[in-house]
C-alpha cells in the first residue's frame, strides 16, 4: 500500500506538499501557517486568516475579489483556524476546476495559486497597518464567533473538558482566543503579529487535485523567497500520562439538560503501532450505533439523550459525553464506567466487534470523500510525523485482535470529569 503524499522543501522550514487524485475534476492549494498555541497571541493570530482573506495589494477591494474570482469558473477563496496537537492552524485556501476544463486554455491553476500567494503575502495596507476598520469589522466578527460557541452546550462543554484535561498544556488553550483579549487587539497589533507569523510560523502548503502542481509550487517557491524567515522550532505535539489525580470541574448555567463529559488519557501517541487497537476500542466502547454506550447506557438504561465517544488522536486523550437528566448523573456516569469494564474484561461479542471494524474502515475510506477532508488528513500526518494513508489504516484496523483492544480498555485512564449543569443541581 502506497502512501500518497509527496513532500519538497521550498524554503526555510516551508513545504509544498501534493496529493494528485484522479477522481477530483478540480485543484484545491491552501497555505497552512503553524505556531504553537499560546495563551497571549492565540486571539491575534486567530484573526489574521479573517483580515487577509479581504483582497491583496493589487485587489484592494473584496467585491472586486469576489468578481475575479467569478471570472476564474466559480473559483473560491477558504480561510480557517484549527488546532492539531498543541499548535495553531491559521489556514488560507483557495479552489479552481482543473486546466483541461478551461473553455479558452487558460491557466487557472497557476492564477489562483498567485491570487493566494499575493493574499498571505502581499496584503492590503494603509501607511504600513491594515486598515483600522477591516481590522474592528472581524474583531466584532471574532468575537461573535468566541461568544456563540456557547449556544451549543454539547460543543461547549467538550470544549471546557478539554481546557480542564489539558491545563498547562497548550492543547488546554482555546484556538480562536478569548473575547478580553480580542477586543485589545489594534490595528498595530494586528499587523505586527502578522509580521512575526510570516517569520516564524512553519508553513506548510498543501495541494490536492487532478492537475499538475508543478507550476503551483514554482509560484510558492518564488513568492516565499522574498520573506526574511527566522521561523520557530517546536513539538506539534506532546502525548502525557495521567497524574492519577482525578479532575473534577462543575459549571452551572441555567439549562434544561445537564452535559456530563469524562476525559481519558489513553497514552497512546499517532506513531504507536496500537493506535488503530486504541481507535477500534474507542469504536466499539461509544462510536457507533451497535456500540456498549449506546445500546446500554442510552437505549436499554435511558440513563442519557446521547452517549458517545470519541478520541483526540493528536493529545492520546478520549472523551464520553452525554447529556442526562439532572437527576440521573451520577447514574449515568457509573454506567459509562461500568461500560468500559466490561470491555476491559472481553465482554463484547464477535459481531459487535466485526461491525465495529466495518465502521472504522468506512470511515477511513470515506477521508477522501471531498479534497478539504484528504487535505486535513495529509496535513494532520504531517504535524504528526508519520506517514499513513487512509487505505493503510483501513488495512491496519482489519488486523486488529480482540486482544489488543482489550489491552487498549485496560489503558484507559479517567482524567478528568466536567459537569455543565443548571445551577439548582446539588444544592
Amino acid at each position: 500500500m502506497s502512501y500518497n503524499l509527496h513532500r519538497t522543501s521550498i524554503g526555510d522550514h516551508i513545504f509544498f506538499n501534493s496529493i494528485i487524485d484522479k477522481r477530483y475534476k478540480t485543484n484545491r492549494v491552501s497555505v497552512n501557517l503553524v505556531l504553537p498555541l499560546e495563551r497571549d497571541k492565540v486571539s491575534v493570530r486567530a484573526l489574521l486568516p479573517n483580515i487577509l482573506r479581504k483582497g491583496y495589494r493589487e485587489c484592494p477591494d473584496f467585491t472586486e475579489l469576489s468578481k475575479k474570482l467569478a471570472m476564474l469558473y466559480g473559483s473560491y477563496i477558504g480561510y480557517d483556524v484549527t488546532a492539531i496537537g498543541d499548535s495553531q492552524v491559521m489556514t488560507l485556501s483557495a479552489g479552481v476546476i482543473d486546466d483541461m476544463y478551461a473553455l479558452d486554455g487558460e491557466h487557472l491553476l497557476s492564477e489562483i495559486s498567485e491570487i493566494l500567494a499575493k493574499i498571505v503575502l502581499d496584503p492590503v495596507l494603509e501607511n504600513g497597518l491594515f486598515p483600522e476598520h477591516e481590522v474592528a469589522l472581524e474583531k466584532q466578527s471574532l468575537i461573535d464567533l468566541i461568544e456563540s460557541e456557547i449556544n451549543e452546550k454539547r460543543h461547549y462543554a467538550l470544549n471546557r473538558a478539554t481546557a480542564v484535561l489539558c491545563a498547562g498544556e497548550p492543547a488546554g488553550i482555546n484556538k480562536y482566543g478569548y473575547v478580553e483579549d480580542v477586543e485589545k487587539i489594534t490595528a498595530e497589533s494586528a499587523t505586527e503579529a502578522y509580521l512575526e507569523l510570516l517569520e516564524t510560523a512553519r508553513v506548510e502548503i498543501m495541494f490536492v487535485g487532478c492537475g499538475d502542481p508543478e507550476k503551483s509550487r514554482e509560484i510558492f517557491a518564488k513568492a516565499f523567497a522574498a520573506v526574511n524567515r527566522k521561523p520557530l522550532c517546536f513539538h506539534t505535539l506532546e502525548i502525557k500520562t495521567g497524574t492519577g489525580e482525578l479532575k473534577e470541574e462543575i459549571e452551572r448555567m441555567n439549562v434544561a439538560q445537564s452535559k456530563l463529559v469524562l476525559g481519558f488519557r489513553t497514552g497512546v501517541a499517532p506513531s504507536d503501532d496500537s493506535l488503530n487497537a486504541m481507535r477500534l476500542m474507542i469504536s466499539l466502547y461509544g462510536g457507533t450505533p451497535s456500540s456498549k454506550l449506546f445500546l446500554n447506557v442510552r437505549e436499554k438504561m435511558s440513563l442519557c439523550y446521547y452517549c458517545a465517544a470519541r478520541p483526540n488522536v493528536s493529545k492520546g486523550i478520549a472523551f464520553v459525553d452525554c447529556g442526562v437528566e439532572h437527576q440521573n448523573i451520577d447514574k449515568a456516569k457509573t454506567e459509562i464506567l461500568n461500560q468500559l469494564d466490561h470491555i476491559r474484561e472481553g465482554d463484547f461479542t464477535d459481531e459487535d466487534f466485526q461491525y465495529a471494524k466495518l465502521s472504522m474502515v468506512n470511515t477511513f475510506r470515506s477521508a477522501g470523500d471531498s479534497a478539504s477532508s484528504i487535505e486535513g488528513w495529509y496535513l494532520s500526518q504531517v504535524l504528526y510525523g508519520t506517514e499513513r494513508s487512509p487505505e493503510m489504516e483501513a488495512e491496519g484496523i482489519a488486523s486488529v485482535s480482540r486482544e489488543a483492544v482489550i489491552a487498549a480498555a485496560k489503558q484507559m485512564q479517567l482524567d478528568t470529569v466536567y459537569l455543565l449543569t443548571d445551577e439548582s443541581v446539588g444544592k
